[in-house]
């Protein structure tokens, strides 16, 4: 059985604006500039310590944009 996980992964960290606010896109497009340097995992809202102080909708938002800014595979 080949293992689940294989390469270099990061714990990604989420962006915020100076009023606290998640950025969204450029979180994203951070975990995309990542994966183009040889990253083969991102692991979003996941162990940075900002998971906590985020809302459900942020943590949907934040997977979602990341998922679609990475290549399938």
């Amino acid at each position: 059985m080949a293992a689940p996980f294989q390469g270099v992964g990061v714990a990604l960290v989420t962006l915020f604006d100076d009023h606290g606010d998640v950025l969204v896109d450029a979180t994203a497009e951070h975990a995309r500039s990542l994966v183009d340097l040889g990253m083969r995992h991102v692991l979003v809202c996941g162990s940075t310590g900002e998971a906590g102080s985020l809302t459900p909708d942020e943590r949907v938002a934040l997977i979602g944009a990341v998922r679609r800014s990475l290549p399938r595979g």
